[in-house]
């Protein structure tokens, strides 16, 4: 099944040519580059965002034109009407500690958010199985653990044969589509499949190039004049802002009618860059800043916590979409991330490098068509694994073999078993496993890494919340019991079906190369 790319109008070559040829024009002007420079000193940053702003335009022209979603003839849409939409929405980079639902909304980052939460299932003990973007979007895709995906370096993609919630639905007959943004997860790692209609925004690229265009030396000029002279940041350079989601999202929604539809929307605006809102090319990046100092942590985070803002005001005009074309009460509606930020919580920024709770322990609301059981608090553990069998057990569909979660609304669940939660991340030259079980958790490192953590840490986290006291050297007996817990998950994983064994890695081609390192994934 074919998957859709945007089609762009009759006059892309108009804008195209025009961007072209004031792109030349600026790039001729690089040689009175020392005299701009001085006539942007001492102004304020608004010239400089008014100049970015002016360069973006003319720039980027080509690639933000409006255009119309071209849907498959043969898109799937035959299950039967009584079943619910599905509608999956993943705000990346989003920490549970920053969400403050029982507060008043004068104080709460998340009026929309908290009032979605009243009338949705909320899971006030979730947990990410990676912290980092593709091997956790992967596990809330498949219902597999890193480890049992195989999505854990940077060039894995998610493996052809692996039964995935867009596949299984749009087996059971779902219309399938998805509007969403982040380099890891363009059509190259796999994600694209099981949907009728899926549309990556990638990064607006100067004069609209892709591929080895970026390499020419005029795009090289243009992109000099934009980032080196007037220094201002704008989120389309690194990710498709809230806006661009939801505007497809609704177009993908004209579409997919009545249903019954899966439509998974991801935004972007709570990673880095964290840029200062309303925007005036302000901003903090790690392409450009990747070892900030220690004193620059409290800045990071009100300028993250302006993101957030942004991103919940862009969350609550989906879900008045959502409203206006009756959709919010015939949908099992599931919010959640793919993994936090650290912001010298624990001596270091961004993702991807441990597993304390700042990176791994994120939201998950699930609301229910009509509102049903709103308000709920359900304090068992959960992680992303859970999703997929959550959701399609609503649906009276079978799990797919080789799944590792569990229904979470399933009577049992709620019984005096605890579950335990298994975390993994390879990333960064950082190699670490954990689990967390009762009050407890446990990560084993690999040996003299360079952050500087210890090859076995065990903390209390109703003692410790902040997971400072590593209890691992005065309790041997409990760490060797819980890593004999934690080997016996690996051994399993090992002996699994092998869906994701032997996928080839994904060559990354030039214009992922510069995705990837506009968010600092690799230098």
């Amino acid at each position: 099944m074919g998957t859709f790319r945007l089609v762009r109008d009759g006059g892309q070559g108009l804008v195209a040519a025009a961007a072209v040829a004031l792109g030349a024009g600026l790039v001729v002007g690089l040689g009175v580059g020392h005299g701009v420079r001085w006539l942007l000193a001492g102004r304020s940053r608004v010239l400089e965002a008014s100049l970015a702003g002016l360069l973006l335009a003319a720039l980027g022209g080509a690639q933000l034109t409006g255009g119309q979603v071209a849907w498959p003839a043969d898109a799937a849409g035959s299950a039967t009407a009584a079943r619910p939409n599905v509608i999956l929405v993943i705000a990346d980079t989003l920490r549970a500690d920053f969400l403050r639902h029982d507060v008043k909304a004068a104080s709460s980052l998340t009026p929309h958010l908290d009032a979605f939460a009243r009338e949705a299932i909320r899971f006030e003990r979730m947990y990410a199985n990676s912290s980092w973007t593709r091997p956790a979007v992967a596990s809330i895709h498949t219902g597999r653990l890193p480890d049992g995906h195989g999505v854990v370096s940077k060039v894995s993609p998610l493996p052809p044969d692996l039964p995935t919630l867009a596949t299984e639905l749009r087996k059971a007959g779902y219309a399938t589509a998805a509007s969403v943004t982040n380099v890891n997860l363009a059509e190259d790692f796999g994600f694209g499949r099981g949907f009728d209609a899926y549309h990556y925004h990638p990064p607006v690229r100067p004069l609209g190039a892709r591929g080895p265009a970026v390499r020419l030396s005029l795009i090289n000029g243009v992109r000099l004049v934009e980032e080196r002279l007037t220094r201002a940041l704008r989120p389309e350079r690194f990710y498709a802002p809230a806006s661009a989601i939801n505007r497809t999202a609704s177009e993908l929604l004209d579409h997919l009618g009545d249903g019954p539809f899966f439509l998974w929307v991801h935004y972007m605006d709570a990673h880095d860059p964290y840029f200062h809102w309303p925007l005036d090319g302000r901003g903090i990046a790690r392409v450009q800043d990747p070892h900030p100092p220690p004193e620059q942590a409290a800045t990071m985070r009100a300028l993250y916590e302006g993101e957030i803002r942004h991103w919940d005001a862009a969350f609550g005009s989906f879900l008045e979409e959502l409203r206006r074309r009756g959709l919010l009460d015939r949908s099992i509606v599931v919010v959640t991330a793919d993994h936090g930020e650290e912001f010298q919580d624990h001596g270091g920024y961004w993702h991807g490098q441990t597993l304390f709770d700042e990176l791994t322990r994120v939201p998950l609301l699930i609301r229910l068509p009509g509102g049903a059981g709103g308000g709920q608090v359900d304090r068992h553990l959960a992680s992303q694994v859970d999703i997929l069998p959550t959701v399609l057990a609503r649906l009276g569909l079978g799990v797919p073999p080789g799944v590792d979660g569990t229904d979470l609304l399933a009577e049992e669940s709620g019984g005096e078993t605890e579950r335990a939660v298994i975390m993994e991340v390879d990333h960064d030259g950082m190699v670490l496993s954990g689990v967390v079980w009762d009050r407890y958790k446990y990560v084993r490192a690999n040996p003299g890494n360079w952050r500087g953590l210890p090859e076995q840490a065990l903390y209390d986290l109703e003692a410790d919340p902040g997971e400072h006291r590593n209890l691992a050297p005065e309790r041997p007996e409990e760490v060797e019991e819980v890593a004999a817990l934690l080997d016996g998950h690996r051994r399993r994983g090992d002996a699994s079906d092998g869906a994701s064994q032997g996928t080839a890695p994904v060559e990354l081609d030039t214009s992922l190369q510069e995705d990837l390192k506009a968010l600092g994934y690799i230098q």
